[in-house]
This record gives C-alpha cells, structure tokens and sequence, in this order.
C-alpha cells in the first residue's frame, strides 16, 4: 500500500511542478502584461489631466479663447478653400459628359451634405423639394418654392455654368 501512496505522491508532484512551470511560462506573463497596460492606461490619464491643469494655470484664458477664435477661423478658411476649388473644377463639367463626377462643396460645419448629387444628372433630375432641402442644408438665401430657381441657386453655389430654364405650363382650356 505504501507504494501506491508513493506513486500517487509523484503523480501530485509532477502535477504541482507543471502547474509551476505553466505559471511561470503563461500565466505571470500575462499578468504582467495586464497590469503594465493598466499602469501606462492610469499614468496617461494622471500626466494629461496634470499637464492641463499646469495649461490652465500658465496660459490666461484669454489667451486660450484667442486660440480657439483662431482654429474656427482657419476651419473657416479650410472650408472656403476646398469649396473654391470644387466650384474651379465643377466649373469645367460640361453637359457632353454628364456622368462626370460633380466636386462636393462642403457646409460651414466641414462635412458634404449626404444629398449632394453625385454627378450633372443627378443634380438635373432634383426635384423640387430635394432642391430647396439641398439649398436650405448648404444655408443659401432666398429658397423658395421654384425648382428651377432653387437650382439655378445651387449650380451657381457650386460653380456649375448651366441654368435651369424655367418649364412653361400649359393649359388646355378648350371645354
């Protein structure tokens, strides 16, 4: 009986020694691994919020309004420059190759409008009401009811030389 318990005893052994060897080749590594992420994670969050408290206290306020006025300001520029240079090349479509790409003009906010037509055609084929949500989402004056004019508002607004003429109705009074 005594050499079972011996043989059971050297089982508990080498299952302790691979627990050991799997610990220190797997598990502590991993560990590490986690907690020097968290550390780096926490430390980043102390220095930033350190570093902008220092800012605060070493640059006026004014001084940072002053630098924020200037970044909108340059958004603004940005925002006319590209808008420039898409009414420069919308300049150039002409209506032999209506499938060419219409350069999207961008809001005051930076972003294209998700309606903005993607070539002449589909700027032609507006309707009414696409045109005057269009001309309303871009902030141009004096929207109103007129396909054609809303249109005619937009194309100039993007560079396109063309001009929506206005459609005659006509109506058959012969009773």
């Amino acid at each position: 009986m005594l050499s079972g318990d011996t043989k059971h005893q050297q089982k508990i052994d080498e299952i302790k020694l691979l627990l050991k060897d799997s610990l220190k080749e797997d598990v502590v590594p991993y560990v590490n691994t986690v907690i020097s992420s968290d550390i780096d994670h926490q430390l980043d969050e102390m220095i930033q919020g350190l570093v902008a408290e220092e800012i605060a206290r070493q640059i006026p306020q004014s001084l940072r309004d002053q630098i924020m006025e200037h970044k909108r300001h340059l958004e603004e520029v940005y925002v006319s420059l590209q808008n420039a240079e898409a009414r420069r090349a919308n300049a150039l479509l002409r209506s032999t190759h209506l499938k060419d790409p219409l350069h999207p003009l961008l809001k005051a906010n930076g972003e294209v409008s998700d309606k903005f037509p993607r070539d002449l055609t589909a700027l032609f084929a507006l309707d009414a009401a696409a045109a005057k949500a269009l001309s309303a989402e871009y902030g141009l004056p004096d929207i109103g009811d007129s396909r054609e004019r809303n249109l005619n508002r937009f194309m100039q607004f993007c560079g396109v030389s063309y001009q929506m003429a206005r459609r005659e109705v006509q109506v058959d009074l012969n009773l």
